[in-house]
C-alpha cells in the first residue's frame, strides 16, 4: 500500500503542476524522491513475497496459483517501475534524449494500472468479492484518482514540458 500511495502521489504532482502551477509546481522537485521511495517499498514487498510467501517455488508462483493474473500484472508493473527507477537520472536523459526518456517515464501510468489490477485480483475473495480494509481502499482510491487526473490532462490543453529541468522543477515558469 505504501508503494502504491507514494508512486501515485509522485504521479499526481506532474499533471497538477501543469493545471494549477501556483499551487502544485513547488512539489515537482520532491516527486523523484517520493517515487523512488515507493519503488523501494515495492521492491521490499516483491522480495518478501518471493522468499517468504512463495518460497521461490516457481510451481507455486505460476502453475498452482489461482491468482496468477495478479502475479503477472505485478511483474509487468515491477519491470516498468524498475526501468523508470534506473533511468531517473540526468545522465539517462542525456543518453536517451528527453523525448524517449519522458516516454519511458510516462509508461509508469500503465505500471500503476497493473499495480491496481494486482491489488484488486489478490483482494477478491470468492465468497465476499473485493474484501479490503478501509486503509487499503484509501490507497486504492488514491491510485485510481492519480490515473483519472492523468487521463483528465488529455482534455485540458497544457504546454508540454520540453526539458528535464522543467520536469524536475529546476526550471519553473514564473508564476504570478
Amino acid at each position: 500500500l505504501a508503494a502504491i500511495g507514494l508512486i501515485s502521489f509522485s504521479f499526481i504532482a506532474g499533471p497538477l503542476s501543469k493545471m494549477f502551477p501556483k499551487h502544485f509546481a513547488r512539489f515537482l522537485p520532491m516527486r523523484k524522491f517520493v517515487g523512488l521511495s515507493g519503488f523501494a517499498f515495492a521492491l521490499v514487498h516483491s522480495i518478501y513475497s518471493l522468499f517468504f510467501i512463495y518460497k521461490l517455488d516457481l510451481g507455486k508462483l505460476f502453475f498452482s496459483n489461482p491468482k496468477v493474473l495478479g502475479l503477472v500484472a505485478a511483474i509487468i508493473a515491477f519491470i516498468i517501475f524498475l526501468l523508470m527507477s534506473i533511468t531517473s537520472t540526468r545522465a539517462w536523459v542525456e543518453k536517451m534524449g528527453y523525448r524517449n526518456w519522458k516516454l519511458l517515464q510516462t509508461t509508469g501510468y500503465a505500471a500503476l494500472f497493473f499495480s491496481i489490477l494486482h491489488f484488486v485480483i489478490l483482494e477478491i475473495k470468492p465468497d465476499k468479492g473485493l474484501d479490503v480494509r478501509p486503509f487499503g481502499l484509501l490507497f486504492l482510491a488514491i491510485a485510481i484518482i492519480s490515473l483519472a487526473i492523468r487521463v483528465g490532462t488529455v482534455f485540458i490543453h497544457t504546454k508540454p514540458r520540453e526539458s528535464f529541468e522543467e520536469h524536475v522543477g529546476e526550471k519553473l515558469q514564473k508564476i504570478d
